[in-house]
Order: C-alpha cells, then structure tokens, then sequence
C-alpha cells in the first residue's frame, strides 16, 4: 500500500541561496543592464540601417537595368522563375507569341510599346541561332504553302 508524500519547504527556503546585494551592487548591476541594453539597440538600428542601404543599392541596380529587363522582373517572375524563363530557347516569333498568350489568356498587363520591348529584350537575351533558324524555317514553309493554297484556289 503507498503512503502519500509530503514536504513542506521553510518560507526561507524560497529565496535564493545567493547573497543579498548591496545598494552599490544593485547600482552597478543596473548599469551593467543599461549599457548592455543600449549596445543592443545599436546594433538593431546598424542592422536596420545596412537593410535599408541594401535595398536602396538592389533598387539602384535593378533600376539601370535594360527597359526589358525591368519588365521581365515586374510582369513576368510574379508567376514565372527566372529559371523558367532561361529554359525557354524561342525566336523573337516565339517570345512574341508567348508574350502575347500572357496577355490575351492570362491577364497580363503590359501598356502600349511593353509587348514589344519585353518581345525584343527576350530574344536578343534568351533565344539562340537554332531557335531563330527553325522559326525562319517555319515560316517560309508556312509561307509556301499559302502562296501555294491561293495558286490552286480558282480565282
């Protein structure tokens, strides 16, 4: 059969085994707190103060970055990485294309002239000689064969 346990403690028993300070302690102390408060306040606002130089620099950078370049950051990353796009090897053709669907399905909003900056900073930027060349080939193809449909249509 278990006997329940108890212990009582002394009301002195509740206070701390160290010391009582002295007036002189305490002060002392006290500074110490002070000065170890206001160290980490300065430094708070020193790291508020580089965070803030660091973006106004980003700001900066980006800012005198091509016209195409903004663009690509401010319409497109919102929904695209700017590895996704590196992917894409398109022809300007191509880039318009995409440019254009972003707009007419997706609800891009680009102002009058942007389609055609952002169109051009793409494949001047992120399309290759093999990209351009099967677009040309296309397109004389594509060329052919309606120069070739409208000759057998009977006129």
């Amino acid at each position: 059969m278990a006997v329940p346990a108890s212990a009582e403690m002394a009301g002195d028993d509740y206070q701390s085994p160290g010391r009582l300070n002295s007036p002189l302690e305490r002060a002392r102390i006290e500074r110490e707190l002070e000065a170890a408060r206001q160290r980490e306040q300065e430094a708070e606002r020193l790291a508020t103060q580089q965070q803030t130089e660091e973006r106004l620099r980003l700001q900066q950078q980006r800012q005198q970055r091509p016209l195409g370049a903004q663009l690509l950051d401010q319409r497109c990353s919102n929904c695209h990485s700017t590895a996704l796009v590196q992917q894409a090897d398109r022809g300007e053709l191509g880039w318009r294309w995409t440019v254009e669907r972003m707009r007419w399905w997706h609800g891009v909003e680009l102002q009058a002239g942007e389609a055609a900056v952002l169109t051009a900073y793409l494949a001047r930027t992120q399309g290759s000689d093999e990209a351009r060349l099967k677009e040309a080939c296309w397109a004389w193809g594509l060329g052919l064969v309606v120069v070739a449909l409208l000759a057998w249509v009977p006129g």
